[in-house]
């Protein structure tokens, strides 16, 4: 039996950069392997992905839906939706919430009082929730 699921991504970033999470740094130190022994010129790659649109693109290669929405108006997503492409529609957070029997909920803590908590009743949730202590506080 195969079942196909509606996935809604409902992603309320934040609008300025200014309360955006650090995106690079520099790690340095020593690699080794299980036994303590150094592995010289190794290379070691850190990536900080988006954990919203990578979960849509993983639904998506997966053949679901997504509905996907941030705090802006649903045309901010185009660039996304086109990248994700027919299984993908941007929408308001409210009917991203509506449309999905999943929802993921990606989100600075700072915004949980934004998610719409309505059309959440009785579906899947997933709160990724995205903590940063400049940006959110100390709790």
């Amino acid at each position: 039996m195969m079942f196909r699921v509606s996935l809604a991504l409902v992603l309320l970033t934040p609008t300025s950069p200014a309360v955006a999470q650090i995106t690079s740094a520099t790690i340095s130190g020593i690699v080794k392997d299980q036994t303590g022994g150094v592995l010289p010129g190794v290379d070691v790659v850190i990536k900080n992905l988006d954990t919203g649109s990578q979960i849509a693109r993983l639904a998506v290669a997966h053949g679901h839906k997504v509905v996907i929405s941030n705090s802006r108006e649903p045309e901010s997503l185009a660039t996304l939706v086109a990248e994700l492409g027919p299984n993908a529609r941007a929408a308001t957070a409210i009917e991203a919430a509506k449309a999905g029997d999943i929802v993921v909920v990606t989100l600075p803590l700072k915004n949980y009082r934004q998610v719409p908590v309505e059309p959440l009743a009785g579906k899947i949730v997933i709160d990724t929730n995205n903590y940063d202590p400049q940006r959110d506080g100390h709790h």
